[in-house]
């Protein structure tokens, strides 16, 4: 799903599941083979963790917005 889904629902984090989080901190080098929306998600996610203000985009036609922090 890291690498194939769009779709941003999660059980386990606000934007990406925190499962994801993990698989990328220990195969970082996996990071290129991301999904676009995942990546977008990922970021979000980041941000979110500290403590930031967080709007994930549309995903299509939002004018290339891919988060508002």
């Amino acid at each position: 799903m890291l690498f194939d889904v769009v779709e941003l629902e999660t059980q386990y984090g606000t934007f990406i599941d925190q499962r994801f989080i993990d698989y990328i901190g220990v195969d970082l080098d996996d990071i290129d083979r991301i999904n676009w929306r995942k990546f977008e998600a990922l970021t979000c996610e980041f941000f979110d963790r500290i403590s930031c203000q967080v709007e994930i985009g549309e995903g299509r036609n939002d004018d290339s917005i891919d988060a508002r922090v």
